[in-house]
């Protein structure tokens, strides 16, 4: 079967997520035990690996737990700090990812950091969100953070966020949104469902035509597949343009490939 077809299907199956069934009392335990020992008394490798079957338990003791791999020396267990929170789907972990990005100056410091953290709050595709991708979007030149804060809108499919967006492509130089109106872009048609082309003008033009009455899909309509293909190239390996994967299935995102490819 072709790949375009492949692409096509998935869209149209549009395959949902298999609820996930709590994590045992036991499996809580023996995480918290083996995560707090790593943390506590482990190396670099240790830490990163515990941090990352942690990321599996969804239980409010192991997120507190998890964060303090935030105050680690190490920027490569800060990393995986940031990617279990990221795949933590709960609000504690969101809630912490929203406290580093306010106020931990050692993440900001760092550019490949930041960027991290900020695609981690764009995962969780939660409205509250919006307010914090928007805050000070273009007070730095990091190219991935700002990549990162404009795709994540595209994730929080509510009107808030659509107009967030298109609020963030008149803050700033218009040489400045040029340069990432692909991402811009990739993001309106992800919520719209429409594409107006590589041209903010236009998208503000098509705006102002119907914003009293547009609403944003509850899920997302089909992208011509050079945007599905960068839309799953951005997120990892995703169904649906937009659905992410089983926790059990997420060997393709980007930046797990990367890390396992520096730990061999």
């Amino acid at each position: 079967m072709g790949t375009l077809l492949l692409v096509a299907l998935a869209a149209f199956l549009r395959i949902s997520p298999a609820q996930e069934t709590p994590p045992s009392p036991e499996l809580v335990a023996r995480t918290v035990t083996e995560l707090t020992t790593a943390l506590t008394k482990g190396d670099k490798d240790e830490k990163t690996r515990a941090l990352q079957a942690a990321s599996r338990v969804n239980a409010p003791e192991v997120i507190k737990l998890v964060a303090r791999g935030f105050k680690d020396d190490e920027n490569e267990v800060k990393a995986a700090t940031i990617q279990a929170l990221r795949f933590l789907d709960h609000e504690d972990a969101l809630a912490l990812l929203h406290r580093a990005l306010a106020s931990d100056r050692a993440i900001k410091k760092d550019e490949a950091l930041t960027a991290s953290l900020i695609k981690a709050i764009g995962q969780h595709a939660d409205p509250s969100s919006v307010r914090v991708l928007s805050k000070d979007a273009f007070e730095t030149k990091n190219y991935a953070a700002i990549r990162a804060r404009v795709l994540g809108f595209g994730k929080i499919r509510t009107r808030e966020s659509l107009e967030a967006l298109l609020d963030l492509m008149k803050v700033t130089g218009q040489h400045t949104i040029d340069r990432y109106m692909g991402d811009f872009r990739l993001s309106l048609m992800v919520l719209t469902g429409t594409d107006r082309g590589p041209s903010s003008a236009q998208w503000q033009r098509w705006w102002q035509d119907h914003k009293k009455t547009f609403e944003v899909a509850p899920e997302p309509a089909l992208l011509p597949r050079p945007q599905a293909l960068q839309w799953a190239n951005f997120w990892g390996n995703e169904e649906g343009y937009g659905r992410v994967e089983k926790r059990e299935e997420r060997g393709n995102d980007p930046e797990r490939r990367r890390r396992t490819r520096d730990r061999d």
